[in-house]
């Protein structure tokens, strides 16, 4: 995450073209000074880079479909603690960022919009208003998160039924482990795909 800030800011502090340096300050203070979008793009850059790492591993050439599912169900744990911590980390990394660019680490507060109760809604039922940093946690983190928890549990699944076909086929020492009842029973199964 630092080499985030540290590209940040290098971009700022390198820029000597003052029209160019005039417009990013100018984007940042108007369109990008805001906290939200600031604790965004850190969740965004985490997700991406560790999704990155798996994802070049995976397109190496003599890639084995085991190692594959290895690394896939790491990020799915990485996916998983990250649902319970990564929030909490990416403010503490957006408000450090906030801060050296001089921007206010809180969550501005939208106008709330009274809709009127219809004739036959309930009276008692108390609506449960959040926060803005509760609210952007459960529609905006947290989606996105189980997100990608559910694609990365579908590739795996892929994954596993491919080796439940081909397993025995993905190295020769998995294939001399084999015995000769349980590799004519692998031989069977795929014939049988």
């Amino acid at each position: 995450m630092s080499d985030f800030r540290e590209a940040l800011l290098e971009v700022s502090e390198n820029d000597s073209d003052s029209k160019i340096e005039s417009e990013a300050k100018s984007l940042a203070t108007n369109e990008l000074g805001d906290f939200k979008f600031l604790v965004a793009i850190v969740i965004w850059y985490e997700i991406l880079f560790a999704i990155n790492t798996v994802s070049k591993l995976l397109q190496s050439s003599d890639m084995l479909i085991d190692f594959a599912m290895e690394k896939i169900k790491g990020l799915i744990s990485f996916f998983e603690e990250y649902r319970e911590t990564g929030f909490k980390n990416a403010l503490n990394y957006a408000t450090e960022i906030a801060l050296e660019l001089n921007i206010d680490p809180v969550f501005s507060q939208k106008r709330k919009i009274q809709r009127k109760r219809q004739f036959d809604e309930n009276l008692s039922t108390a609506s449960v208003e959040l926060s803005e940093e509760e609210s952007f946690r459960v529609n905006y983190f947290l989606y996105l998160v189980d997100q990608a928890v559910v694609s990365l549990k579908t590739r795996f699944e892929q994954y596993q039924q491919y080796e439940n076909v081909f397993g025995f086929l993905f190295s020769s020492q998995n294939l001399q482990l084999l015995d000769d009842a349980t590799l004519n029973s692998c031989c069977s199964n795929l014939e049988e795909r």
